[in-house]
């Protein structure tokens, strides 16, 4: 990972305040709804590895359908946290569920070829030494059929968030030739974002078939809190950004990339 696990150990507070905000909540429902689309295809229950698992609350939506789930975080805190939150909803089975505390690259080196059905990668690729070496590594251990879900922070959203939702407009400038940002929620720690063809050729190499590309949080970004927090207007702004993530150019400047594999 790049930096230290101490700037995502302390923020374990604002990460749970934005999962309950307009935008945190809408990232949430929004990939979970696109994962459902897919998950269809898998007979049976799932072996589930969330890689980057934070707080597991993609993960603990399909915690019922899984045969076993691991839960592996650079972040002690963010595990420990994920724990707790587990061990609270009703399908709880201490049995299935294993946590891993460690550097995404290590721990999945030392996991066993084929060994998850389903393997969620959201938002680890931005803060990992090497994202072609991760994404290597988490294609070796999903078996054959089985799905990777991966979502990144777009590079050409980046411009567009600094002019229209923090008026800097030479932070904006520079960031149309940039690869790398911040994360705020962070303490601004070193972040990469990509473009759904740098992610196209990657997964290529590692035999990984893209079978749906999607774009997050289309507009909520750019919309007035008065407007997104208004009661009865999430329901659509879901429906808009429902309907908007898989036409481009749409999904080319959403936030967030969503782009779901099958080996």
């Amino acid at each position: 990972m790049t930096g230290t696990s101490l700037l995502f150990d302390r923020n374990v507070d604002r990460w749970l305040q934005y999962q309950g905000s307009v935008k945190g909540r809408l990232r949430h429902d929004v990939i979970l709804h696109h994962l459902e689309q897919h998950l269809k295809s898998i007979k049976g229950k799932m072996r589930v590895l969330d890689a980057g698992c934070g707080l597991g609350d993609i993960a603990f939506q399909l915690f019922d359908k899984a045969e076993k789930m691991v839960f592996l975080d650079f972040s002690v805190n963010m595990i420990e946290e994920a724990k707790k939150r587990l061990a609270s909803i009703n399908a709880f089975d201490r049995e299935k569920a294993s946590f891993v505390h460690g550097n995404v690259d290590a721990s999945v080196s030392r996991m066993s070829q084929g060994s998850f059905d389903l393997i969620l990668c959201h938002n680890i690729l931005e803060y990992v030494e090497t994202p072609r070496a991760t994404l290597g590594g988490l294609a070796h251990v999903l078996a054959p059929g089985g799905l990777l879900s991966v979502v990144v922070a777009n590079c050409f959203s980046e411009p567009l968030k600094m002019a229209l939702a923090s008026f800097d407009l030479e932070a904006a400038r520079l960031a149309i030739n940039a690869k790398d940002s911040t994360a705020g929620l962070f303490d601004n720690a070193p972040k990469h974002t990509f473009s759904l063809e740098e992610l196209d050729r990657v997964l290529g190499d590692f035999e990984l078939k893209v079978t749906a590309r999607y774009g997050i949080r289309i507009f909520a970004d750019y919309l007035p809190e008065a407007v997104t927090q208004l009661p009865g207007n999430y329901r659509f702004l879901f429906e808009l950004e429902k309907e908007a993530a898989t036409q481009v150019p749409y999904l080319n400047i959403a936030r967030y990339l969503h782009v779901i594999c099958r080996k």
